[in-house]
Parts: structure tokens; sequence; C-alpha cells
């Protein structure tokens, strides 16, 4: 089901990687705001690791979520809407 996982440093911008993936679709994970516009920008689908310093941040294209088991659910609902 991946197609590929990379792990950057802790608080760097992702924009400069997130561009091999632009207009994917593909489903992308971070808890800092700006990675997630920048997600969005790049036509990939952001999912917000819910965390006290982000809290604030509402954006109905990006889905929120509380833990992994959100994300596992979110991704399945994805995939399965991409099948029909």
């Amino acid at each position: 089901m991946f197609v590929d996982v990379r792990c950057l440093p802790s608080g760097a911008p992702k924009r400069e990687a997130l561009i091999d993936f632009e207009d994917s679709g593909f489903v992308y994970i971070d808890d800092r705001i700006s990675n997630l516009e920048d997600a969005l920008q790049i036509g990939l689908k952001p999912i917000m690791m819910k965390h006290a310093y982000n809290i604030h941040y509402t954006n109905k294209r990006v889905h929120q979520a509380a833990n992994w088991a959100d994300i596992y659910k979110y991704v399945q609902d994805v995939y399965n809407s991409e099948k029909k």
C-alpha cells in the first residue's frame, strides 16, 4: 500500500521533499501547520496529528487526527472512495 516512506528532520520545512509528489493526491501526515499548508498547495491530502500547539488550526481540507487509529481509518476511507 505504501509507495514511499520518507523520514525527514523534525521541525524542518518539508516543501522541497513534497514537491516530488506534486498533484499525486497522496496522503501526508504532519503536525506542523506550515507543512500542512504546503502539502495542500502541492496537491496532497494532508492529515494533521492534533497536539495542544496546533489545535486552533482549522481547514476543512486538512483532516485532523487524534491518534494513529484515526489516521488508519481516514486512509482506508480515502483508498476505498478512490476505488469506486
